[in-house]
Order: C-alpha cells, then structure tokens, then sequence
C-alpha cells in the first residue's frame, strides 16, 4: 500500500528523539486501503549504530488495512513496489513501549488487534489482541503484548557476520 501521512512534534532533540509526537496515514494501492493514527509522549529513532532502532513510549494508535494482493504471499512488496497485503485487521492500542530494534519487535501494553491476513510473507491471525505471526516474521501476542522476530534479517546478519554476503 502506498501510504501518506502527516506528522506533528512538539519538540524535536539533536539525538534523534522526539517529544509529543503524533502521525497519521491513509493509503490506497491496487485493491486495498488502510487508515492509522499513532500519538506518543516519547519516540527515538537511532540507525547510526548500523542497527535500525525505533522505540516509542506512552502511546495510543488505531488503525485499519483491508487489500487483496496476491503477492503478499511471497513477496514484501507487490509488482509496483508497494506492500502488498491479502486480508485485513482493525488494531487499538495503549502503548507503554513500542520498539523495533533490529531484527526483533516488542509491543508491551494493552492491545486488540482482531483479523487475519498476509502481508510482508508474513501470516498474521489474531482476536481481541492474541494471536500468532508465522512467516518471515515470527511472533506471538496476548493481549496486545506482542513479541516477534523477522528470520529474514536474522539470517541476513548471520550471513554478513560469516562473510557470505
């Protein structure tokens, strides 16, 4: 999906974080469309390290993605190099700690993602916030609380730390 969005920021640090930070998307690409919204007291942004790392803390977000690409099942991305996405899922959150930090993601909070679909080769199933990811992604959530593991890049920093890439 090709998304837009607009983003406002209290204050803005030299370090890459941000104070007050609120966001919004919508998109439409090929057969699907998605709305979300996120606010949060503290977001960190930091890929100076040669690791992404993403971290948001005190938030709330919401949002909702419908499609039907079928290359969501193999591929990140669709034909038009936009993600592609096959099912649907509603999401709300209350958020103490989003992170993404390399490789791994770890959502604690209160949660209640509901729906099933592919997307990022990723199968994603889950009701009032449990589920399971199983697919290039790998994870579980209880309630919102969500841990998961990308085994992509995993292997991709094995392969570089052996030198086969």
């Amino acid at each position: 999906m090709s998304w837009s969005g607009s983003t406002a920021v209290m204050a803005n640090k030299s370090d890459g974080s941000q104070v007050l930070s609120v966001d919004g998307r919508v998109g439409v690409s090929g057969i699907g469309l998605g709305i979300e919204g996120n606010a949060q007291v503290l977001s960190i942004h930091n890929d100076k390290t040669g690791m992404n790392i993403d971290a948001r803390f005190l938030g709330v977000g919401a949002g909702a993605k419908v499609g039907l690409d079928p290359s969501a099942i193999w591929s990140a991305k669709n034909a038009d190099g936009k993600a592609a996405l096959i099912g649907g899922k509603a999401e709300a959150h209350l958020k103490m700690v989003e992170a993404d930090v390399g490789p791994f993601h770890l959502n604690l909070g209160l949660g209640l993602d509901t729906g099933a679909k592919v997307e990022n080769s990723t199968v994603d199933v889950g009701a009032l916030g449990c589920g399971v990811k199983v697919g290039r992604k790998i994870g579980v959530s209880v309630v919102g609380n969500e841990f998961s593991v990308d085994i992509v890049e995993i292997g991709k920093g094995i392969g570089q730390a052996l030198g086969w890439c």
